[in-house]
C-alpha cells in the first residue's frame, strides 16, 4: 500500500509535467522524467519514514492521537500542542480535558507496513504556536535513521506543490500514515516584525483531516516546512477566507519559537541532508506560478453591504432545512468588461437552497429565498489588488448560470483588468484548472487565493441538476475564492470558480463548479442592461402516483398555472409543441425557460385536449 502511494504522487506530478512540457514558455531544455520520477519517489520516502503518530502512554479511554515528525537523529519529536491530549466525556454529555505528558511514539516501518514503538515524554507545549516537542527517551543508541531537518519557508510561493503526511482519523491501528498532495494556496505574511519569519502562515490544498494535527508539510524537494495546524473552523472563525483549507504553521516561526530551548536550537540548526534539486520539478511549480501572476490582477474583492445577515438555510440529506456555518467577509469577482461590469457567484450574494430545491422551498425560512437575499443588498465596494476601491451596484442576476452582476463606479480614466478568454480546446476532461480567489477586501495579498486541478466532468446543458453546464472541477472551491476566475495554465480565462449546494457537496469536499466564459459572455449584455433571469414557476404540484405521464394534483392560488386554468386532475401532454410523457419532461423544459416566458400547453381533462396559454411567473 506504501510503495502504491508512492507510485500515485509521482504519477501525479508525471502528469502535471507532460503538461508543463507542452507549454514552450516555460519548458526546461531537458526533461528527464525519469529523474523527476526519482527525486519524488525519494522525497516522499523521506517524509513517510520521519512521520510519527503520539497517543498517551496508558491509552485510556478518550485518547486522542497525533501526528508529529522527527526531527533529529538523537530522536526530537515536533508535533501539535495537543499531543497526549485525552477527552473524558461525563454523563450529561460534557468534555472534559486534560493532557498526559507520558505518550508513546510510533515510528513507522515502511518495509512491513507496521510501526516500532517508543516511549516518548513532552518537553514542552507553546499553545501560541500550536507546537509541542517530544524527546523520544529509548532511541536506539546509533540514533534513529530517519527524521527531516527543519528547512526554510520563506522561498514557498503560491503555487507551489506540496506533500501532507499524518494519521488521519486515527486510524493507526489499521494502517500507516496517509499522504496527500496539493499545492501553496495562501501565504499571508507577516505585519510589522519578520523574526518570525515572512510569513503568518501556510495554507494549503493538501487534504488536511482530524488527527494529522502535528504532521509534517513538505515541498516538491522533500524538505520540512511547516508542521500542520489543522483547517480553519467556519463556526469559529466566520470571517477567515480560508475556511475548509489546511492551516500549516510555517517553520520558520518555529524555528525563533523553540530558540530558547537548546536541544530544539540544535536540531533546528542542523545542517540538512543532501538537497534535492530537481529542474524539471521548478519547471513544473514555475508554469503554475507564472499563471498565477499573469491572471492575479483580474481577480477582485466585493465587500457587501446588507441590511441583514447572508441566510445560511439549506436543505440536509433528511429533506429537513439545516443551518450551515457561512463565510461573512469579502468575496472574490473578476472584471467581465474593461468599463466596470464585475461578475461573481449568485452563491456569494444570496441563498441558492432554493433554486436547487424548488420543491422544498416552503419549508425554508422567508429570509432563505433567493430574492429575499438579494432585497438584502444596500450596495456594494469593489477593491482592486493594487489597493484601488470604489463603490459598485448591483445591476441584475442569473438564477440559472448562478451570476450576479455588479457595477463598478470607477474613477475618470480607469478601467478594470480582464483575460483573454482560453481556446476552445482548453476545456476537456483532464485539462488543468487553477482557481483564484480574493476574499481579503481592502487588506491586500501580494498573491490570490489559490486552487489547482483537473476539469472533471462537464454538466449537459439539460442535466436535471441546477449546476448544468457546468464543469465539475478539483480545483477546490471554498466561500473564499467562489466567484473568482479559473485560468488554465497560461493564466487564460476559462470561467467562473462556483459553489452551488454545500449541503451536499461540501465546502471541504475537494470540488467545485466552473461556470464557462462564454455562458456568462452570451448573457452579460442583458445583466449589464439590468435584466435579471429568474427561475420560472408555473405553480402546480405533481400526482405522484401516475407512474407515467404528468398529472396536475394542485394548483397554487395566485401562479401562473392558476391564471391560464390549469386544474387539478389536468394531464400535460404537450409544452411548446413538445410531447410530454413523464413529469421529467416538463421540469426539463421548464429548467430551459425564465420568469414571463409565455408558454403553449396541451392537456388532457376527461376525455379533450384542451389548449392553453401560460406565462410562467416566480415563486416568491
Amino acid at each position: 500500500m506504501t510503495s502504491l502511494r508512492r507510485r500515485s504522487a509521482a504519477a501525479v506530478c508525471l502528469a502535471v509535467l507532460g503538461l508543463v512540457l507542452a507549454v514552450p514558455a516555460a519548458a526546461p531544455a531537458r526533461a528527464d522524467l525519469q529523474h523527476l520520477e526519482a527525486e519524488f519517489k525519494e522525497a516522499i520516502e523521506r517524509v513517510e519514514t520521519a512521520t510519527v503518530v503520539l497517543a498517551p502512554s496508558t491509552s485510556p479511554r478518550g485518547s486522542v492521537e497525533t501526528s508529529g515528525v522527527i526531527i533529529s537523529k538523537a530522536g526530537l519529536v515536533l508535533t501539535h500542542c495537543d499531543v497526549g491530549l485525552i477527552e473524558e466525556r461525563s454523563r450529561d454529555g460534557s468534555v472534559s480535558k486534560r493532557f498526559a505528558d507520558v505518550v508513546d511514539v510510533k515510528v513507522q516501518d515502511t518495509k512491513k507496513g507496521t510501526f516500532t514503538n517508543y516511549h516518548g515524554r513532552v518537553i514542552a507545549r507553546l499553545p501560541d504556536f500550536a507546537s509541542a516537542l517530544v524527546r523520544i527517551d529509548d532511541a536506539p543508541k546509533s540514533g534513529l535513521a530517519a527524521y527531516l531537518v527543519p528547512a526554510a519557508s520563506a522561498d514557498l510561493r503560491v503555487g507551489s506543490f506540496a506533500f501532507a503526511m499524518g494519521n488521519s482519523f486515527g486510524f493507526s491501528t489499521e494502517s500507516t500514515p496517509s499522504l496527500t498532495a496539493g499545492i501553496i494556496a495562501s501565504l499571508p505574511r507577516r505585519t510589522g516584525s519578520t523574526d518570525q519569519g515572512l510569513f503568518d502562515m501556510i495554507y494549503t490544498t493538501a487534504a488536511i483531516n482530524p488527527g494529522v494535527n502535528g504532521g509534517p508539510l513538505v515541498d516538491v524537494h522533500g524538505r520540512l516546512v511547516g508542521v500542520i495546524v489543522g483547517f480553519v473552523d467556519a463556526r469559529a472563525e466566520p470571517t477567515s477566507p480560508y475556511q475548509f483549507i489546511g492551516r500549516v504553521m510555517p517553520i520558520d516561526r518555529l524555528r525563533t519559537a523553540w530558540a530558547g530551548d537548546a536541544e530544539a536550537k540544535s536540531a533546528f540548526s542542523a545542517a540538512p541532508p543532501r538537497a534535492l534539486v530537481s529542474p524539471d520539478a521548478d519547471a513544473l511549480e514555475l508554469v503554475v506560478s507564472r499563471a498565477v501572476a499573469t491572471a492575479h490582477p483580474a481577480a477582485l474583492s466585493l465587500e457587501v453591504q446588507r441590511k441583514s445577515p447572508l441566510s445560511s438555510v439549506a436543505i440536509a440529506d433528511n429533506g429537513k432545512p439545516v443551518e450551515l456555518p457561512r463565510y461573512r467577509g469579502p468575496v472574490s469577482a473578476f472584471a467581465a468588461t474593461p468599463d466596470g461590469i464585475v461578475v461573481t457567484a449568485l452563491y456569494n450574494v444570496t441563498n441558492t437552497a432554493t433554486l436547487i430545491f424548488p420543491g422544498l422551498a416552503q419549508m425554508l425560512p422567508k429570509d432563505a429565498t433567493t430574492k429575499a437575499g438579494l432585497d438584502a443588498i444596500e450596495g456594494a465596494t469593489l477593491h482592486l489588488p493594487d489597493g484601488t476601491s470604489c463603490p459598485a451596484k448591483l445591476l441584475a442576476v442569473h438564477e440559472g448560470l448562478g451570476i450576479a452582476a455588479f457595477r463598478a463606479e470607477l474613477p475618470a480614466g480607469r478601467t478594470l483588468p480582464t483575460l483573454a478568454p482560453a481556446p476552445a480546446d482548453a476545456y476537456a476532461e483532464g485539462r488543468f484548472a487553477i482557481g483564484l480567489g480574493n476574499p481579503f477586501g481592502a487588506a491586500r495579498s501580494p498573491e490570490p487565493f489559490t486552487t489547482f486541478g483537473i476539469l472533471s466532468k462537464l454538466h449537459a446543458d439539460d442535466a436535471a441538476e441546477i449546476w448544468r453546464g457546468h464543469w465539475q472541477v478539483d480545483a477546490r472551491a471554498t466561500d473564499g475564492n467562489c466567484g473568482g476566475p479559473a485560468v488554465d495554465l497560461r493564466g487564460r480565462l476559462l470561467g467562473m470558480l462556483t459553489l452551488w449546494d454545500p449541503a451536499h457537496q461540501g465546502r471541504a469536499s475537494g470540488i467545485g463548479f466552473v461556470l464557462p466564459w462564454q455562458k456568462i459572455a452570451g448573457v452579460l449584455p442583458d445583466l449589464a442592461a439590468g435584466k435579471t433571469f429568474r427561475r420560472p414557476f408555473l405553480g402546480v404540484s405533481w400526482d405522484q402516483t401516475v407512474t407515467a405521464g404528468a398529472r396536475i394534483q394542485a394548483v397554487v392560488d395566485g401562479s401562473a398555472a392558476k391564471a391560464a386554468g390549469l386544474q387539478g386532475g389536468d394531464e400535460i401532454v404537450e409544452i411548446d409543441g413538445k410531447p410530454i410523457a413523464s413529469i421529467g419532461d416538463c421540469s426539463a423544459i421548464l429548467s430551459r425557460k425564465w420568469a414571463g416566458d409565455p408558454i403553449k400547453l396541451k392537456i388532457r381533462r376527461g376525455p379533450d385536449i384542451v389548449a392553453l396559454d401560460a406565462t410562467l411567473g416566480t415563486r416568491d
